[in-house]
């Protein structure tokens, strides 16, 4: 699906916020990127756009747990599936997070905290392939 149709159908716009469809476009093209935008200037679309068009799992690390909760909530209310491991999840629960993540369809975000253990992530995540 064209990114332009993704734009229009998961997050409501007709149009891409001014720099948003140049970083869309290299991502897309497999390119290196370094975006810095200011806030509010549409950084988490640069990111979900694109990770919509691919297949599997797109592990997303966000400094702020509020702001993580907001993302996931609106991915979620667009119909894409989305979900935050936080520190504040028990061991226990992340694990099993992780297990269904390992068996989820394409087109699933996962946010997680800045700050976490490497162990901790793989560990959760453990059946997802890795690219």
């Amino acid at each position: 699906m064209p990114y332009t149709t993704l734009l229009r159908d998961v997050f409501g716009f007709d149009a891409f916020r001014p720099g948003q469809e140049e970083i869309v476009r290299a991502v897309t093209e497999g390119q290196n990127v370094l975006a810095i935008m200011p806030t509010g200037g549409g950084k988490s679309l640069c990111f979900q756009l694109p990770a919509l068009m691919r297949d599997g799992v797109t592990v997303v690390i966000s400094p702020l747990i509020a702001l993580m909760r907001d993302q996931v909530r609106a991915l979620q209310a667009a119909g894409v599936g989305a979900g935050a491991l936080t520190s504040v999840i028990r061991p226990r629960r992340q694990m099993r997070f992780g297990k269904g993540w390992s068996k989820a369809p394409s087109n699933f975000c996962i946010s997680l905290r800045s700050g976490w253990r490497p162990d901790r992530l793989w560990g959760c995540c453990g059946g997802l392939a890795c690219r």
